[in-house]
C-alpha cells in the first residue's frame, strides 16, 4: 500500500491520496485508511505545515506507525530557517505563499528540519537523505 498526504496536491497514481482539508481525518485512528505496518511508501507533501505546531509530533508519529519494515517515508515541508534566509536575502515576494499557503487552506506552523529528523529518529527510522531547495526541505527515511 502507498499513502500520499497532501494539501491541494495532484493525486498520485497507485497511491491512496489523502487531503485533510477535503476529507475529515482522525490522525489518532488511521485504521480505516491503512492498518499499522501496512504501507510500503508514505509521502507527506507539505501537509505538516497545515497542522498546529503542538500536534505535529503526534500526527507524524501516527502516520509513521503505518509504515512497514523496509518501508520509506518522504516528508516535504517549508522550513522556517530557509524562510528566514530568503527574507534576509531580499526574497520577500515569495515568502507570503511559503508562510501562509495558497488557496483556501492556511498554513498553521513553520518548523525546522532538525525537529522532523528528531521525530523520525525517535521512532527508530534511519535517515536516507535530506535535501533543501529554495525554502522546501525533503527528507527520506526508512524503517529498519
Amino acid at each position: 500500500m502507498k499513502l500520499h498526504f497532501g494539501i491541494d496536491k495532484q493525486p498520485l497514481n497507485g497511491f491512496i491520496n489523502i487531503d485533510p482539508t477535503k476529507q475529515r481525518i482522525n490522525f489518532g485512528d488511521l485504521n480505516p485508511i491503512c492498518e499499522a505496518s501496512e504501507a510500503k511508501t508514505i509521502i507527506i507533501n507539505e501537509m505538516l505545515n497545515y497542522v498546529d505546531i503542538n500536534n505535529i509530533p503526534q500526527v507524524l508519529q501516527s502516520i509513521l506507525t503505518r509504515l512497514r519494515h523496509k518501508g520509506v517515508v518522504t516528508i516535504i515541508f517549508t522550513d522556517v530557517h530557509e524562510v528566514g534566509r530568503t527574507i534576509k536575502t531580499g526574497g520577500i515576494d515569495i515568502v507570503n505563499a511559503l508562510v501562509f499557503g495558497k488557496g483556501q487552506a492556511r498554513k498553521q506552523s513553520l518548523f525546522g528540519m532538525k525537529q522532523v529528523i528528531d521525530i523520525l529518529k525517535g521512532t527508530g527510522l534511519n535517515i536516507l537523505s535530506k535535501e533543501v531547495s529554495d525554502c522546501t526541505v525533503t527528507i527520506k527515511a526508512q524503517r529498519p
